[in-house]
């Protein structure tokens, strides 16, 4: 199954296997990453999400001061 290369059979496969190797770390770095980045996301958010929960009721008094 394997084509006959001759003397540069192992210079071939090595190149093929580093090439693979690489790939696979590309992608594990970069599903990593993504991770890093989802979790911070998420952190962010939810630091978001309590800025404005802690911030609504000095705004609706003050709406209500403005309207009363």
């Amino acid at each position: 199954m394997m084509i006959d290369l001759g003397k540069y059979e192992y210079t071939v496969l090595i190149s093929w296997g580093a090439c693979l190797f690489l790939l696979l770390v590309l992608v594990a770095v970069t599903l990593w990453q993504g991770r890093r980045v989802k979790a911070a996301l998420a952190r962010q958010e939810a630091r978001m999400h309590d800025i404005r929960r802690q911030n609504t009721p000095m705004q609706d008094s003050r709406e209500e001061s403005h309207n009363g």
